[in-house]
């Protein structure tokens, strides 16, 4: 694949504000507007920013797509920050113009059902996007996050990223790859898609990152079995397994379903690949921030990952 990296944000840039899924509170806007106007950015804020259809989506399909494709095609924008995540973004696929994304690479940032925006990008376009706090969360953020997010997408940081808890290593070892990943619903629900970014990098090895938020166990051990039915981890070279927040220990039908992390070693265990369970990002206050779609590497030994450079 051919990979298209964005500029790095500096000061004074424009950044543009969208709901691709649920709505944004006028509030939190305004928060969100003093906090970083306070760091010496602008803001715009997408046309239909404040639609919504009930608490479901912010706006009909075409007013979100919108927003993204004007955001993409504005000259003075250089970021997109995803404002909260939700259910919907896989609605907009269909009318996103990555034409315009691919001739206008910057830097887009979000989680949670951002990965669908994130991973159909990547597998469209080649553009190097971030896996990071999505706007409403960087309010009430944490240093921890905070300092990440800015040295990432501003180009200061070092390769290096540390943890703030204990990632304990299911399975040692060192591995290099292209990253790619995000939340495991979005990214399993793009599996065998025109989106799917994971058969758009078959000729990469890869380091895949997964996290998720309120789902049942059985759903995550399926969509664990769908990856590698998929042959994904044929090419995997390691794996980083974020927070794994809000997930109820046991289906309403089951009683006595292993842990998590040993169905994953059992399901892992025809591979070799180094893991790391319990790191530092997900649907939690203190994370770190991840690029979708240039080389990382694993080291089990110190407990943390590298990337390489994101920026064009």
């Amino acid at each position: 694949m051919n990979f298209l990296y964005p500029q790095k944000l500096v000061y004074g840039d424009t950044i543009s504000l969208i709901a691709p899924s649920e709505p944004v509170d006028k509030q939190d806007v305004e928060k969100i507007k003093n906090y970083l106007e306070g760091l010496g950015y602008k803001l715009k804020l997408g046309k239909h920013l404040f639609y919504k259809i009930g608490d479901y989506t912010a706006g009909t399909i075409e007013d979100r797509a919108e927003d993204l494709n004007t955001a993409f095609a504005d000259p003075e924008v250089k970021a997109i920050f995803v404002g909260v995540g939700g259910y919907a973004a896989d609605q907009v696929l269909e009318l996103l113009n990555f034409d315009t994304v691919a001739k206008n690479p910057k830097i887009f940032v979000g989680y949670s059902d951002a990965t669908t925006l994130q991973q159909a990008i990547l597998a469209k376009t080649g553009l190097v996007t971030f896996h990071g706090p999505n706007a409403t969360s960087l309010i009430e953020a944490p240093d921890y996050t905070l300092t990440n997010f800015w040295k990432v997408i501003t180009g200061e940081i070092s390769n290096r990223v540390d943890p703030l808890s204990v990632w304990e290593v299911l399975r040692s070892g060192k591995g290099k790859g292209t990253l790619i990943g995000g939340n495991l619903d979005c990214t399993c629900s793009l599996l065998g898609t025109r989106y799917d970014a994971l058969a758009a990098l078959k000729e990469e090895k890869i380091i895949l990152f997964w996290e998720e938020d309120s789902d049942e166990i059985t759903d995550i051990i399926r969509n664990l079995f769908q990856l590698k039915h998929a042959g994904v981890l044929d090419r995997c070279e390691g794996m980083l397994v974020g927070k794994i927040a809000d997930v109820l220990p046991e289906a309403d039908d089951y009683v006595g379903v292993p842990e998590l992390k040993y169905i994953l070693l059992s399901l892992a265990r025809a591979y070799d690949f180094p893991i790391l369970w319990n790191v530092d990002f997900g649907h939690v206050p203190g994370k770190i921030t991840i690029p979708i779609g240039v080389q990382g590497e694993i080291d089990t030994r110190t407990k943390t990952f590298r990337f390489n450079n994101c920026f064009a």
